[in-house]
């Protein structure tokens, strides 16, 4: 059997059969790196078993970044409950604005707070804009620096 290790790090670790009982990439870590779960793989199956573990920890990755991102998104629909949001716990905050670059700025002025992302899900912008009351064109995510 051989020991698979999936590390987490900037630069990729190359793949190699280790000698006789040492670590597989040649490093102390021995777990994978979603679910720190230690385990062996026989050399048979090996290429299809990896393809499977990589797929799942991609999907648990993900999935966990999602769960966390949405945990950390909050809803702010006047303007004094978007600049207290923005003072409290670090995160995003989804808000209606009319897409003008000087309500933008106005924003970023008031609260050091910028647009990250418009989203993509098809969420309607109806109502008023946050900031200026003037009809709103987009849902955006705001957000601090931090």
């Amino acid at each position: 059997m051989i020991e698979l290790t999936f590390l987490q790090s900037v630069e990729p670790q190359p793949a190699r059969i280790p000698d006789e009982g040492g670590p597989a990439f040649g490093h102390s870590a021995d777990r994978l790196i979603d679910t720190r779960e230690k385990l062996g793989v026989p050399m048979a199956g090996m290429t299809a078993r990896l393809l499977e573990l990589l797929e799942d920890v991609q999907r648990t990755l993900f999935a966990r970044a999602v769960a966390f991102r949405d945990d950390h998104t909050q809803h702010a629909d006047t303007y004094d409950a978007f600049k207290q949001t923005l003072e409290g716990r670090p995160g995003f905050v989804l808000a209606r604005w009319c897409g003008t670059a000087a309500c933008e700025a106005q924003i970023k002025n008031d609260t050091q707070a910028t647009i990250r992302n418009i989203p993509l899900d098809g969420t309607p912008a109806e109502g008023t804009c946050v900031r200026c009351d003037a009809p709103a064109q987009h849902v955006v995510r705001f957000a601090k620096s931090y």
